[in-house]
């Protein structure tokens, strides 16, 4: 092989590879803050089992029908993941099914759910917000920065623009920028945990 095969060899490699990488470039949530979203109680010892929330907490995942091939990434509340799971799984909502559900959704490690059951799917809304609602989201998170989101953080100066947006595409947006996101009980805005 001549000197400039063996270049264009490598360059033809090299893009290649590059173009794979693109493409499993999908947004992703780190494991801790994955697992904070599903895992909502805490075991005090003695039998004592706390509830930590009864907002929702928001996940990251790409979901894959398995009836039609179609793939979609983006998030949702961690209660509807554990419901399509509870679903698909034929699972009871016994604390047995309950714990078995968490099982199964954590030891997702590259978080691609495949679900067939079409009950499974009254779940799964794929559809709460788009691309716009998205570049709206991030474009909020670049302005006024997740810590405007934290609790106990004044929001006066974020004024009415966080209600003009998307709830779950904010809390999609938080979550691509490193922080938990979740929504508190009877207030209907995404707040921001790091």
């Amino acid at each position: 092989m001549t000197p400039s095969a063996i270049t264009a060899s490598f360059a033809v490699l090299l893009v290649l590879a590059c173009t794979a990488n693109a493409k499993d470039k999908r947004p992703f949530q780190d494991k801790a803050h994955f697992k904070t979203a599903i895992v909502h109680e805490e075991d005090m010892g003695g039998g004592n089992i706390i509830t930590l929330t009864t907002g929702s907490n928001f996940v990251l995942l790409t979901i894959v029908d398995d009836r039609t091939g179609k793939t979609w990434t983006g998030c949702m509340t961690a209660q509807s993941l554990e419901g399509a799971v509870r679903v698909e799984n034929h699972l009871s909502y016994d604390a047995a099914s309950e714990e078995r559900g968490r099982e199964i959704i954590l030891g997702n490690k590259d978080r691609v759910f495949h679900f067939s059951e079409s009950k499974a799917f009254r779940y799964i809304a794929t559809d709460s917000y788009d691309a716009n609602d998205m570049k709206r989201a991030r474009r909020f998170v670049r302005f006024h920065g997740v810590d405007s989101l934290e609790e106990g953080k004044s929001r006066q100066r974020i004024g009415g623009d966080i209600a003009l947006l998307n709830q779950t595409a904010l809390a999609c947006a938080v979550i691509e920028a490193g922080y938990s996101a979740y929504m508190p009980d009877r207030i209907p805005y995404i707040y921001a945990e790091r």
